[in-house]
């Protein structure tokens, strides 16, 4: 009865600590509950049998001022607020889908006062390289193969940079350049040359 009366107490102390007594979201975030993003927005989660919906709540009145949902085929992953470019302000990162290796992500970022889409990406995970300001996330096909997709996050959402296949049976690399390659700055030959010398690295 007493680890009930301060289970009870406890969320009555951190709902007090909330707009209308929403429900704070743990870590990992789960359904039914509320958190603020980098803007100041309050975010409600709530699962579905094959979907999330996210609502972008009003502090002041409790409305709703944007609703939006995604597939989801996994609940094993958990959605999360993640700066994955690191300009200070946190996109929604929704995981949809998870392979035999490689899972699925769907990227919201704030923008004019709403969230939209980014884009989806696939891979083992996301990280970013300060260097050249991309995202990147590495996707596993078979034992020997794989392919690096980069991309830079711009308003209009998720700018394909460049795709770059690596074999592992022969050693060998092969870029294609996207949307935004001309506009980064990098060498496609310099690029290839790099993947193969670590691929044939011992």
């Amino acid at each position: 009865m007493l680890a009930l009366f301060a289970t009870a107490t406890l969320v009555s102390l951190m709902q007090s600590n909330t707009p209308h007594g929403w429900v704070p979201c743990d870590d990992p975030i789960t359904t039914a509950c509320v958190r603020t993003d980098d803007a100041g927005n309050w975010v409600r989660f709530d699962e579905g049998a094959n979907e999330i919906t996210m609502t972008v709540l009003d502090a002041s009145s409790g409305e709703a001022r944007q609703n939006f949902s995604t597939e989801r085929w996994q609940n094993r992953f958990q959605p999360e607020f993640r700066d994955i470019n690191q300009d200070g302000l946190a996109e929604l990162v929704v995981p949809t889908d998870a392979g035999a290796a490689n899972l699925t992500w769907s990227i919201w970022q704030w923008t004019e006062e709403r969230y939209a889409l980014a884009g989806n990406v696939s891979g083992l995970g996301l990280e970013y390289d300060a260097e050249t300001d991309l995202i990147a996330a590495t996707a596993r096909f078979g034992q020997a193969s794989a392919i690096q997709q980069t991309y830079r996050l711009q308003p209009s959402g998720l700018v394909p940079v460049y795709d770059l296949v690596s074999e592992l049976s022969d050693g060998s690399c092969e870029l294609t350049p996207g949307a935004g390659f001309a506009d980064s700055g990098l060498d496609a030959e310099a690029l290839v040359t790099q993947c193969e010398t670590e691929l044939k690295a011992p």
